[in-house]
């Protein structure tokens, strides 16, 4: 997140005067918010030893999915990130 939210030093004051730069930080810390829940959640079953049945390992296999898709959405709000700021600069 805080690559996204504060990107190489010249780029930063056109990304902070955005508008929507409100939303854009929104997004960013409900997707930080959503990594710790379901992190928290795989720690859970993993510590607590519910992943030795079928729904405890059903349920820890899903979440560790949904963290996957949350890590691929930063890294793809980096890359669309610099995309714009790279064409606001040309």
């Amino acid at each position: 997140g805080h690559a996204i939210l504060f990107p190489e030093h010249e780029n930063l004051k056109l990304l902070h005067e955005w508008p929507d730069y409100w939303r854009f930080e929104a997004h960013v810390y409900i997707g930080v918010f959503n990594a710790l829940l379901f992190s928290s959640v795989c720690v859970g079953i993993w510590f607590f030893g519910f992943i030795d049945t079928i729904i405890g390992l059903w349920l820890f296999l899903v979440f560790v999915l949904a963290n996957g898709i949350n890590a691929l959405s930063f890294y793809f709000a980096k890359i669309a990130v610099k995309k714009s700021l790279i064409k606001v600069r040309v």
